[in-house]
């Protein structure tokens, strides 16, 4: 029995360029006033892109925006030596000075099954 085509079908509304566009816009900083890309930021941006499609897309290819990290490049000429000065105040701090620092670390967010942390007490806190 030869294969006839089904009326009414439709051609996929998304295609391999989609997809690509998708990509480009990754590669992307998110716009002005956000710090990272959302799935409805990019169906936004694009235009013509279903958010659900966006996120669909995301997840089959494993692409998490939330964990996505970026370097910070300098274009100070001089940031290599400003640098090297910072972490030689760490490294070897002037006598009696105080060093200050203002980056904040909180405990990965499984601290709550590690024995011993201040959020799961330990044999010793019991």
């Amino acid at each position: 029995m030869p294969t006839k085509a089904l009326k009414g079908c439709k051609q996929p509304i998304y295609t391999k360029a989609t997809d690509k566009r998708i990509l480009r816009l990754l590669d992307k900083p998110a716009p002005e006033g956000f710090a990272r890309w959302t799935g409805a930021l990019l169906a936004e941006t694009l235009g013509d892109v279903d958010v659900q499609y966006v996120w669909r897309f995301l997840r089959n290819h494993k692409i998490d925006l939330v964990a996505r990290k970026s370097w910070c490049e300098s274009n100070d000429p001089n940031f290599t030596a400003k640098a090297a000065d910072v972490v030689g105040l760490y490294v070897a701090p002037p006598e009696k000075a105080i060093v200050l620092s203002t980056q904040i670390q909180r405990p990965p967010y499984h601290s709550a099954l590690i024995p011993g942390t201040r959020s799961h007490p330990g044999p010793q806190d019991k």
